[in-house]
């Protein structure tokens, strides 16, 4: 979590000794949030054609580029990834690839660029940024039909190394023979999907068709939608370290023919290129948009964008892109494109205020393919549209608790929460870029604001058990709830799992801080930056939130740089082994920690861990890595 990294990336240390010296808690606004731009009265659009074929394409918010997987049809320039500069439209480097590139995928933090191979029945993986050559995933071929390539093709959200890869066939209907499976690294999770023919899978056994897939926002659940017979299903799918699980199947509820599906981390809906809204929970429609075409939802800005066209024009090269209010699904604008070539094939989102979308031959219309860029105030949030906050939207910042102490760091999920991206200097200020949040009446102190997501701290309170939250801004408010308790431990995380710990080097030979101290996690970079797993006798601080009251006692909205221990006892289980803390306290605003010296026989690798005060456990699923 890039949040916690910029934590430990720019604070001070703390002195490993029992007694805490220093820690400020000044980054706490180096939250990940997602790109805004600011409200227009009369939206404008720019396109920009860029004549170059395409099969597909991905945009990278990490390095702010674009990929093109070009076919070999593109001749010298074919059978590679091309990188774009959608702001400026400059193609920089074309980097072989292999044979046949089409679908494309960027990994959770850009660590990885995987690229479906359709005339080498693979996935090649590419690290980012320099689109060098990695592993290769090999897709295999069904038993009657010929090699399998990757139809759907979905990178983990919460793991680099992680990739979900639909398997089909060319010639055959349905096409989808050869299921869906998870590769770690290349290494294939034993429980896949089974394909239409296939039988003896896990969780099913065969006769579905999982045409089009999306990971929720945990990766800890798979969304399809079948798109190639009238059954039109849509399944979920628990992922599990092995695999799948049990398939739920809701017949008739995804869209239609050659429709794909599109999760939104914001709103944790799914929608689809027929307009429909899925509750993926509820198993229920929840909405339908009156259009179609290729979509792109954007929960951030409160915004459903569709690429279509009208009966009127259908075989010309106009088409149209309208933009939609997704809490009152009424449109918002349409634009107007004229003369595209080609039949579009993806449209994705990039950067502030942009869309992009590729083209190929039509069967009806006009020939040829094409790559066109699209930006401007047309992409932005609708004016005037209401903040909404996300169900289960309100949790101590890297958690998913809906328990919160009065003085902890908290995010609030939604849309329209703000008109833009603001991060407070320090000072803990109660209204910012416009918005402000009350908990339980009481005014909350903010740390950054966005159109998706708020991070705050919990004003002093003495009252527990659910209380209401409200985020208020120019365009109205919103409401949930919280559960306000004495203690609310949580243990924030870099990823899915791996605590936020740091190592303390004496001999200035770690990695961060000027030597300092190292970032524990899996030894090497497969979280995206250097971590080591930590040893007998390293000196580790764990960070924590929620851990209760200390002596001294320290109010909220305050800066505090200093060290105050936890009145209440602290436990630390690892692997089930109660281990020695040297201090357990607040060492800066909200911001607490445990120092402790790893013991041996804890085992190694990715080892499980709690935190115990006040009769509470830190929630499940934490993971310290050990060598």
């Amino acid at each position: 979590m890039r949040f916690l990294f910029a934590v430990l990336w720019s604070l001070p240390l703390c002195d490993p000794a029992a007694t805490c010296q220093t820690r400020a808690a000044s980054a706490l606004a180096g939250a990940t949030h997602s790109d805004s731009a600011p409200v227009s009265s009369s939206p404008t659009l720019a396109v920009t054609a860029v004549n170059i074929p395409a099969n597909s394409l991905a945009w990278d918010p990490v390095y702010q580029k674009i990929y093109l997987s070009l076919p070999s049809a593109d001749g010298a320039n074919g059978n590679a990834i091309q990188v774009m500069d959608p702001v400026t439209g400059v193609l920089s480097a074309n980097i072989f690839a292999g044979s046949e590139p089409d679908l494309l995928a960027v990994s959770s933090t850009s660590q990885y660029l995987y690229v479906g191979l359709d005339g080498s029945s693979s996935v090649q993986r590419l690290t980012l940024p320099n689109l060098a050559t990695d592993i290769k995933i090999e897709l295999g071929s069904g038993s009657n039909d010929g090699a399998y390539f990757a139809s759907d093709l979905q990178a983990s959200p919460t793991s680099d190394g992680t990739v979900a890869v639909v398997r089909s066939v060319t010639g055959e209907s349905p096409a989808e023979e050869g299921g869906v499976v998870i590769y770690d690294n290349g290494a294939a999770r034993s429980n896949a999907l089974c394909g239409f023919i296939q039988i003896g899978c896990v969780g099913n056994t065969g006769g579905f068709l999982f045409d089009s897939i999306q990971w929720n926002s945990d990766a800890s659940v798979m969304f399809a939608a079948n798109n190639e017979d009238t059954g039109f299903d849509f399944y979920t799918i628990p992922v599990t370290a092995s695999g799948f699980g049990k398939v739920t199947d809701y017949g008739g509820l995804a869209g239609g023919f050659g429709s794909a599906i599109h999760f939104d981390r914001v709103t944790k809906y799914v929608y689809d290129d027929n307009g429909a809204i899925i509750d993926p929970v509820a198993g229920a429609k929840v909405g339908v948009f009156d259009a179609s075409g290729l979509m792109t939802p954007d929960g951030s800005l409160g915004t459903a964008f569709f690429l279509g066209q009208s009966f009127e024009a259908y075989g010309s090269g106009t088409y149209t892109v309208t933009s939609f209010n997704m809490q009152r699904l009424t449109p918002i604008a349409t634009v107007t494109i004229s003369n595209v070539i080609g039949s579009p094939t993806h449209l994705i989102r990039w950067g502030s205020n942009g869309l992009a979308f590729t083209t190929t031959n039509s069967v009806i219309g006009t020939q040829g393919s094409a790559v066109y860029i699209l930006s401007g105030s047309f992409v932005s949030p609708p004016s005037g549209a209401m903040p909404a906050i996300a169900a289960s939207g309100v949790a101590p910042v890297g958690s998913s608790s809906n328990i919160v102490q009065p003085g902890e760091w908290v995010s609030i999920y939604g849309s329209n929460l703000a008109s833009s991206s603001v991060s407070w200097n320090g000072n803990f200020p109660t209204s910012l870029g416009g918005s402000s949040v009350t908990v339980d009446g009481k005014a909350a102190y903010l740390s950054y604001v966005s159109p998706a997501q708020i991070n705050l701290q919990v004003p002093n309170d003495t009252t527990t058990g659910p209380v209401p939250v409200v985020v208020t801004n120019s365009s109205g408010s919103a409401t949930s709830t919280v559960t306000l308790a004495p203690f609310a431990p949580s243990l924030p995380l870099l990823d899915s799992k791996h605590v936020a710990a740091i190592i303390f080097r004496s001999n200035g030979s770690g990695a961060y801080g000027g030597g300092a101290y190292d970032i524990v996690g899996p030894t090497g970079t497969s979280l995206g930056y250097p971590t080591v797993a930590a040893k007998a006798g390293d000196s580790v601080a764990l960070f924590a939130l929620g851990l209760g009251p200390t002596n001294p006692s320290v109010s909220a909205g305050q800066p505090f740089s200093s060290s105050a221990p936890t009145t209440n006892p602290v436990t630390l289980l690892v692997n089930g082994v109660s281990v020695t803390l040297a201090f357990a306290g607040l060492s800066g605003a909200g911001l607490y920690q445990l120092n402790f010296t790893v013991p041996a026989g804890l085992g190694s690798g990715d080892t499980p861990l709690w935190v115990f005060v006040g009769g509470m456990l830190t929630p499940s699923g934490a993971v310290i890595s050990l060598q």
